[in-house]
Parts: C-alpha cells; structure tokens; sequence
C-alpha cells in the first residue's frame, strides 16, 4: 500500500532571486484583493512560480498561466504526467524574499483554488528550507475545488511544523495523483494568506535554536513582539518553560514586552520556551521557541568505545572532562546496564573505567558516563554491540508452513524501511534531543553510515530481526540502481552492500524487493518505456521485458558484496528476494477501449510469478523466493455479510493473490493489511476477520505468511473496540492506535503467522505511518508505546 518514496531532505536548488512586490509581502498583491492579505492571482502571468526539475510528475517543465478553466482571468497551469501511482507528483515552488526567513504568524491559513480534470487527485501544501513532511493531501473532486491549509500554531495540518512559520523561506503547491492516469495540466488559482484574528507573536530573543548562558545570580532577558488584530488591545503576556513561568511587561519606549527567565533554576539542555498572548476579547495565542541552556562549563566525552562497536571480553572505556573552573570536581562513573562503576584519571583530563562484557547480555548496550561537580551533572553516552557469543548463521528457509533457521523455528517481528539506499550525509537543521538524552547541535554531519547503522541498532535493540528494503530504483534519480536498460550504478549497489553489511553485524534479516508495479523510483513503468512499450501491463507478457528483469536479477543476485566479501546468494543475511513490491495485472491501469493489455483471470500474472520465482530459484536455490502481493482487500461475503475475500476489486480487478501466490517457486505468502485507510476504514472486528482469512488460506496451502506491510494512518480515523470512530483530534486516538497495532499482531500470530513488517521505521517524520525509535525526539516519544509493543511481541516469539 505505501508506494510513494522520500522526498524529505531533499532542497530546490532555484536561482530564482526574486525581490519583493507590489503591495504584498513577498509578491505583488491581486487587484481583486485591497486589503493586506497576501495573495496570488496569476493574472501577471506567474506571480513567480516555479515547476523545481527535482520534483516528479512534472519534470522541469515550466509552468505557464492560462485562461482555460479560470477562476480569474487566467490560472497556473501545472504540466503533470500521472502513470496510475499512488503517489505521482508534481508541484510549483515559490521562492519567498530570495530565500530570507519571513515571519508568517500574521497568517493564519492559506486558501487556494485547484482544478482537476480527472478523478483520484489530491493536493497538499509544502513549506521547506528546513523540508517539512507535507500536510495531510486533500482529496480533489473533478472540476475547481477550495482546499485550506492551517498554518496557526496549533495546526493540525502541520503538527510538526515548531516554528517553521515564523522563518518560512519557500512553499510549494502539490497536486499528487492517487491511481490517476493523466497527462495534462492542473490547474491552480487565488492563493490567499487568510489573516489571523488572534494575537500575534514574534519572539525576539530568545531565538530558535539559540545557546544561552548568563553569569550565576544574573537573569536572561525575554523579549517578544506581540500584536492585536484590528480593533483590539493586548491584556496579558505570559511565559512558561517545564520549572517556572512568569509575566511579560511592556516597555513602551522599545514596543516590547519583556520577562526575567531564571536559567540557573532550568538547568542545562534542551529547553521549551512557551509565550502566550492574551487579547482584549479572550483570544490567546502561543509560540514556542526551542533553545539550549548552557551555563554548566562542564563537559564529558566518551572516546572509546565508539559508535556500534562490536566488543567482546573486558574492555577499557575512556572519556574525556574538562571541568568548569568555578566548581570542584566531585566524580565521574560509568554506568552500564544497572552497573556504577567509578572512573579513575590516566591522564590530564582522561578518565577511564574496565568492564567485563561478559557480565552483561549480547547484544545492543549504552554505556554512559556521568560527571558531577559541586553545582552541575553532565553526561554523555555511546551505544554498543556486545557479541561475547558467537551466533550460528544459517540461510533461514521454508518448512511447510513455518520458517526453519537451522533446526529451529523461526517466528519474527520485523520492519520496513525502503530509502536506505537514498542515504547521503545529512546536516542537523536544528539542535535536536535523541530519545536517549544526546543532544545533536544545528550544523552537526551525520554521515549516511552511520544513520543506516543507528536504524539497524534501534531495531535490534528492540528485538526487530528482518528487515524489508528496497533493492531497485530505475528512476532519474542519482541513487538508482540501474540507470538504463542492462546499465547499473555501481556507487548505490556499494551503498547496498553497506546495508547489507549493517544488517548482519545486527543479527537482521533482510527481504531485498527488486522491482515496483508502482512509478515510484521508476519501477515497471519505466523499465517498459525505456523498451518502447506501450503499457506498463506489457511488462508480464513482452519478452524484451522480461529479459530485462532477468538480466538485473542476475546482476543483483549473483553480486559479491564489496564490504564482506561474501556473493549474495551465499549470504545468510538474505531472508527472501520478493519479486516486485505489489504486483497485478490490473485492468485500471488499461486505457484501451477492449482493455487488451489487462487479464482479469489472474493468469498472466500468475504465469509471471511462476516463471520469475523458477527463474530466481535457479540462480540461488538456497534462499527462499516471495512476490510481495499486497491482498489486502475485505469484501464482506456470504448471508451475514461476515466473511472474507481475499483480494476483489481493489486488488487488480479480480487477480487473486491466492491463486497468483500458489506456485512452487514462491516459499511464503505475503499481504500488506492497512485497515483505517480512507478506501478501506475498517473496523477492529472487521480487520481481525481480514487477518485471519488472509493468514489461514496461505495456510491451507501449505506455506508460511508473511504480513510484510501493515500500519494504522495517524491522519484518519480509527474505530475504537466499541464500534466508536474517532478522530486524529480525540484524546483518545493515540492510545487506542496502539491497541490497534497489538491486536493486529496478536490476532496474526494467533492465527499461525510466520512473520510481520511494520510500515516503517524511520528517523525523519510524516504525518501517516512512520514509527520513530530514536529521532526526531518529539516522534519518538510518541512512538514509545508503539515500539513497546513491537518488543514485547519479539520477546513473546522468542520465548515460545
């Protein structure tokens, strides 16, 4: 079901430089609009959008301003070509001030005019410079529609966003195709910045992300700009931070309200400072600015060991302090798993502690050292892999219907995470707290290794032990795979490598997926353009084809990793190869009058699998071989209105999962269940009726299942036991989310499940899906007692 790929993290690189306009902030206002409300009207033209290259669908292709569809007299026009993916995308940025941090707390939403001509569009709002994850798409019908963004904040649509509006630099419109088939333009028009009611706040120190220190027995000084809206008067200004809070006063010779903040008596790190704005009316506003509070001099460093260091036996932990010249030095010790051991100096400003692993598990360790003088207690800590115990490595594979590691069953949790071939080295955009309590400060480079090693060693701290990843990109994108028919890109395929080396130093598993039904990272799509071909249905049938796929499964399964040296298809770290995430043969995607190209019997696509999975087989029989087949859909059967089809309409226009599964070549069924989604909005009793069809007929064919994809969306509703729906907004909504997930599992596993795959686990944010163990902290935090349940249900396998 999720097809769509990161676009998080990624920058317009526009040599735009606009200047400012007009009457308007940061272009020239409508003539339709006299008042101070920012406002886009395109009848100059452009108003200064630009299509960014970077960005799908629409491939550079400049936009242009047309009369036809007009809700003025003309509208923007947004070249897009959607394949009939889930998430085709194309979009119009528009540069703010030449990329000068612009305050829009004045504003508190933006309002816009969209035209689709066909179904299954929606559009979504984007600030970025820093990326923000896009708001929750809105559904278009066909013909002009008035969507609205809230940009308060308290926004919903962006919960995320901290103080983005306050230093917006760019924002993009987004029109996404959601299964359209559609080349053409889409229209935009009257993009307007509704001006706020509520008190506006602009914090003028402290500033984001700023270092504050002051002198013991001194006070650091706030100050804030806070305006009413027409016709009223401000009756209070007050601040609050987690140990105190206190009033603002206005200073009428400098226009500002300000406030003593005592930083002694908050302490040293990351710290929230919250300002509220009361008006004459009632209506308040608050603003939160994100600082570190650093009066503590004190500073500690481990050494050695380092990040994710494998150890074994006793081993030497070193650190270095540097104390604060004002207080005395009163100690420093180690802490690891329930163990305090005192550090003892070898050297100036060195100090060092021997620790025997074997006392403690194998496996993922922090190792923390804590310092202490008369006023002040810092810290620092490193996460390790303890491995005093060797583990077997065998290829994991098939019996009946269980998995068999060695003699052994093997029963798993897993996950997904499908861009950590994408990696690049990414800069810190803001000083960040890591759900251990490290702090990482604006500007730090956190190398592309080391993110993929700190998500494998989440994982497995949490008991996760397959992995399911993307091993295909035949997209324009520097980090595909294969960048023309027969042509790879040996730097993404060592990244691959690497992944895969990661994977086997954390005891993981991997399910490596090699092509896409969906255009996301180019998939079928591409590979049958590149050949000429019509339709992407033609993929199942053409022999050019076919010999193309089996040419880049050659290619990746008979490659000899780079960093262990080890051929793939020897590896134990593969779990499965999966021949394409989501496969059918689905008759929407067939323009044709006679849909030619399309086979409702499930036959040709059951005939590709056959064939591809024999095809696989014969190059590495030791490893198992899957298809990736989604089958998620419910179709209530029967007199009661109770029963279960697996597949139906929403699964390829009557292509059968069971029936395209159930081939000797495949060793485990698969199905991506994701029941609160807008198509599906299933209810608990219904999901647990759909888990168990799906798992007992993959049963009854004698083979292992997998739920391999599965998720609650963060952004729909959800029923709660009783039957009750409840909105994302509902105080109840994140608790009953996570019993969603657990009877999920429990229902699966009961059911005789082999394996499960959450969607997914990342360190960056989204408003649907993502589960964060580490970063961003405010998402990890959140995802705590979903990660709880993942472990719990690891340990609960492990034991059986």
């Amino acid at each position: 079901m999720k097809r769509h790929r990161r676009i998080g993290g990624m920058l317009c690189a526009l040599a735009c430089g606009l200047a400012l306009l007009g009457t308007g902030l940061f272009g020239q206002a409508g003539s339709a609009h006299a008042d101070t409300s920012l406002f886009y009207g395109f009848e100059d033209g452009s108003d200064g959008f630009t299509a960014p290259s970077w960005l799908g669908a629409n491939a550079g292709q400049p936009t242009q301003s047309s009369a036809q569809h007009s809700e003025g007299a003309n509208s923007l026009a947004l070249p897009v070509s959607f394949t009939g993916g889930s998430w085709d995308q194309a979009g119009v940025d528009k540069v703010i001030d030449n990329y000068n941090p612009v305050d829009l707390s004045a504003y508190s939403a933006i309002t816009y005019d969209v035209y689709s001509p066909v179904a299954n569009v929606s559009t979504d709002l984007v600030f970025n410079d820093p990326w923000l994850p896009a708001a929750n798409p809105k559904p278009l019908q066909v013909g002009w529609n008035t969507v609205t963004f809230d940009i308060s904040p308290t926004s919903q649509d962006f919960p995320n966003a901290g103080n983005y509006f306050t230093t917006a630099k760019e924002f993009l419109l987004r029109a996404i195709g959601r299964g359209a088939t559609y080349s053409g333009p889409v229209y935009f028009d009257n993009v307007r910045f509704v001006p706020t009611t509520q008190p506006v706040i602009r914090t003028a120190a402290p500033q984001a992300d700023d270092v504050l220190s002051v002198p013991q027995g001194q006070t650091y000084t706030i100050q804030a700009h806070v305006t009413p809206s027409i016709g009223r008067q401000i009756s209070s200004v007050t601040f609050k931070t987690a140990t105190q809070s206190g009033t603002l006063t206005f200073d009428s010779a400098n226009n500002i309200y300000t406030g003593a903040w005592d930083l002694w008596k908050e302490g040293d790190g990351l710290k929230t400072l919250t300002i509220s704005a009361t008006d004459s009316t009632g209506a308040t506003t608050t603003s939160q600015t994100s600082v570190l509070v650093q009066d503590s001099q004190l500073q500690v460093h481990i050494t050695t060991p380092t990040f994710d260091q494998q150890l074994k036996g006793k081993v030497t932990v070193s650190a270095q302090v540097k104390a604060d010249p004002r207080f005395a030095l009163k100690s420093v010790k180690l802490q690891a798993a329930g163990q305090t051991v005192p550090m003892t100096t070898t050297a100036a400003g060195v100090y060092a502690a021997e620790l025997n692993t074997h006392e403690l598990q194998d496996g993922v360790q922090t190792f923390k050292v804590v310092v202490r003088d008369a006023r002040f207690t810092v810290s620092d800590l490193v996460d390790v892999l303890v491995a005093n115990h060797d583990r077997p490595a065998n290829i994991v594979h098939a019996n009946k219907t269980r998995f068999v590691d060695g003699h052994t069953q093997f029963r798993y949790v897993g996950w997904n995470e499908y861009d950590l071939f994408t990696r690049t080295d990414q800069t810190v955009a803001h000083n960040e707290q890591t759900s251990e309590g490290n702090i990482l400060l604006k500007g730090t480079v956190i190398p592309w290794q080391q993110q993929i090693d700190r998500q494998m060693l989440e994982a497995e701290r949490n008991g996760l032990s397959v992995l399911r990843t993307w091993a295909f990109d035949s997209s324009a994108d520097s980090s595909a795979f294969e960048t023309g028919p027969g042509q790879y890109n040996e730097a993404t395929f060592q990244k691959l490598d690497y992944i895969m080396a990661s994977a086997q130093r954390h005891h993981m598993r991997v399910i490596l997926t090699m092509d896409n039904y969906w255009g996301d990272y180019g998939g079928i799509q591409q590979e049958t353009k590149w050949l000429g071909l019509t339709n992407k249905l033609q993929f199942f049938t053409d022999p050019q084809a076919k010999a193309l796929y089996q040419q880049y499964v050659a290619h990746l399964v008979n490659r000899v990793n780079t960093v262990t040296g080890v051929a793939y298809k020897n590896d134990p770290t593969v779990f499965a190869w999966e021949l394409m995430n989501e496969p059918r043969v689905d008759c929407s995607d067939d323009p044709t009058p006679m849909h030619q190209y399309c086979d409702p019997s499930g036959n040709t696509l059951r005939n590709w699998v056959d064939m591809m999975s024999k095809y696989v087989k014969g190059l590495d029989p030791q490893h198992m071989v899957t298809d990736g087949f989604e089958g998620h859909s419910f179709v209530p059967t029967g007199p009661n209105g109770k029963g279960i089809q697996w597949g139906g309409t929403q699964e390829g226009n009557g292509n059968s999962p069971v029936m395209a599964q159930d081939v000797p070549g495949i060793d485990f069924f698969t199905f991506h269940p994701y029941p609160n989604a807008s198509w599906a909005n299933l209810t608990l009793e219904q999901t647990r009726q759909l888990i168990t069809g799906i798992t007992k007929a993959g049963l009854q064919r004698g083979k292992p299942v997998v739920m391999e994809e599965y998720g609650i969306d963060r952004a729909q509703p959800v029923y709660d036991p009783s039957g009750k729906q409840l909105q994302p907004s509902d105080p109840a909504y994140a608790a009953t989310r996570v019993t969603w997930y657990k009877d999920m599992l429990d229902t699966f596993y009961r059911a005789g499940g082999a394996g499960s795959n959450i969607w997914q686990l990342a360190d960056w944010s989204d408003n649907n899906y993502n589960v964060n163990p580490y970063l961003p902290q405010a998402d990890a935090q959140r995802d705590a007692p979903l990660m709880a349940v993942l472990a719990r249900e690891a340990r609960q396998l492990a034991d059986d």
